[in-house]
């Protein structure tokens, strides 16, 4: 395992951005209800987190199994093998990993297109390989190489209950987007410029340092660095970041891809063992195609679509509680990288 040297940093990237409070609300029988919840905020992407943390699951608690069916291999599922020909839209790019990317025929985006391996049909996350996800990551970085220069490249992974005709099929989704806006991409490469001139040195390798000193930390090699988020969007998320000062697909190799696919790989396997997580988008962040800066380093996002019950507390419509403290996630998902 790659060594790092010791910084101090943890500090400013982590234990100064969250607080405790108690968020009160009136009951129709008059009695006021308070929920202490902790606020956390990440200084790199700006997401602001609510941990409930009575709610919060506690180490050793139990979770149900993956309940999910199993995927019937063919039917009316669009993704697999002959049905991929028969329905979708020409024309077809093949990939060398044996993804083929088909455009999308519900675009909500330019250049939209949807990958998919026909030949492979997982029925949980238990049984995606490493070579399924390193195929559509492959797709993803060949579908950038077709993207216009200066586009912010969308790209991710979808493995949901609800995709492909009601029928749950691992495949990639890729588009592009004009710079500008409010996208999560966008706001990490500020934050990251932001850090650059505090700190005076590439904001990146910071906290990645500054990531492998804390209980976030899940496993570190000379490629990829996995962590748990400090403020996550979704209970259990797990964060995929290349080491090296790689800013977008086009720099990367394909030894880099296979790294990246075997850490996830890993990740979903422990979200599904020990979370019971069924259904899971990932997210791949990086720079514009056509910037040579860092800012944003390439990286993955794993968003599980957790359905327990308890899932969330939702305050007032207006925002979500994650039940999961990302240090137990961490803590929970390092056998599956030892």
């Amino acid at each position: 395992m790659m060594q790092q040297p010791v910084t101090n940093y943890e500090d400013a990237f982590f234990a100064q951005c969250e607080e405790r409070f108690a968020l009160k609300k009136t009951l129709a029988n008059g009695d006021v209800e308070a929920t202490e919840l902790l606020k956390r905020i990440d200084r790199l992407s700006s997401n602001v987190a609510l941990i409930g943390t009575k709610r919060a699951l506690k180490p050793g608690a139990n979770v149900p199994v993956i309940r999910k069916l199993q995927r019937e291999c063919g039917g009316d599922c669009i993704f697999y093998h002959k049905n991929l020909f028969l329905v979708t839209p020409q024309p077809r790019i093949w990939h060398k990993r044996g993804a083929i990317s088909v455009p999308n025929l519900y675009e909500f985006m330019p250049g939209h297109h949807v990958s998919a391996i026909p030949d492979r049909h997982p029925a949980t996350l238990l049984d995606i390989t490493g070579e399924d996800l390193a195929a559509l990551l492959e797709a993803g970085q060949g579908m950038a190489r077709r993207a216009s220069n200066g586009r912010i490249l969308i790209d991710g992974l979808n493995f949901l209950e609800i995709a492909a005709a009601s029928q749950g099929h691992l495949h990639g989704q890729h588009g592009d987007l004009t710079e500008g806006g409010n996208c999560a991409s966008v706001r990490e490469r500020v934050g990251a410029e932001l850090l650059a001139k505090e700190f005076g040195c590439d904001p990146f390798d910071l906290y990645l340092s500054a990531l492998r000193l804390s209980p976030l930390f899940i496993y570190t090699d000379d490629w990829v660095t996995v962590s748990s988020s400090w403020a996550p969007v979704f209970p259990d998320q797990v964060d995929v970041w290349v080491n090296a000062p790689v800013p977008n697909y086009l720099d990367a190799s394909d030894e880099l891809i296979g790294h990246v696919a075997e850490a996830l790989q890993r990740a979903l396997r422990g979200l599904g063992s020990v979370r019971a997580v069924e259904d899971v988008n990932i997210i791949c962040h990086q720079a514009p195609l056509a910037c040579k800066t860092v800012f944003p380093r390439l990286h993955w996002h794993i968003f599980p679509r957790n359905r327990r019950r308890e899932g969330f507390l939702e305050i007032g419509e207006q925002f979500w509680v994650v039940d999961v403290f990302p240090e137990l996630t961490a803590s929970e998902l390092r056998p599956f990288f030892a």
